[in-house]
């Protein structure tokens, strides 16, 4: 279980240290845009934080990719603001599909991912800010890569409140 964290880590790490890069952009400079104290995203490139799933989305939100973008090897634009709640709850909703597809029951996914079994009801019911270090867990324990969990759909309309497709602004 630890190769694999540190790998997801490593992934992360070197996806963040690629895209700031590709932006010409500080690791001070990107943190103060995603309003990340200094260091936290050299910690991030060192593989030294255990990052949150806020801290993912203010990332994607600062660099304009999506979340994705950090488990995959290419560049997903970013479509529209996404707002903490809304990672959370797709990132839950993502969980709990997958669980369900594969027969599994909360207490297996949590045994099987080395988590308490209220720590996954309670994602599932409320999309807490889980970790990087808690996905993997998931992902692995669900026999899915990562970046599944961190696939978040466009909005279906504009009805539901969240925000217009950037390229639809004023």
């Amino acid at each position: 279980m630890t190769q694999n964290r540190e790998n997801a880590r490593d992934l992360f790490a070197s996806r963040l240290l690629a895209l700031r890069t590709a932006s010409k952009l500080a690791a001070i400079e990107l943190a103060a845009m995603a309003g990340l104290r200094n260091g936290t995203v050299g910690n991030i490139e060192r593989t030294a934080a255990n990052v949150e799933l806020r801290t993912v989305v203010a990332l994607s939100r600062a660099l304009e990719v999506e979340p994705v973008t950090f488990f995959t090897q290419r560049r997903v634009p970013l479509m529209f603001e996404l707002t903490d709640e809304q990672a959370f709850e797709w990132f839950r909703q993502n969980v709990k599909n997958v669980r369900l597809a594969t027969n599994v029951s909360q207490v297996t996914l949590a045994t099987a991912a080395v988590l308490h079994r209220d720590y996954v009801w309670r994602l599932e019911k409320d999309g807490t800010n889980v970790t990087l270090d808690a996905a993997e867990r998931l992902a692995i324990a669900l026999g899915v890569p990562i970046k599944r969990l961190f696939e978040f759909p466009p909005p279906p309309s504009n009805r539901s409140g969240l925000p217009l497709p950037r390229s639809r602004r004023k």
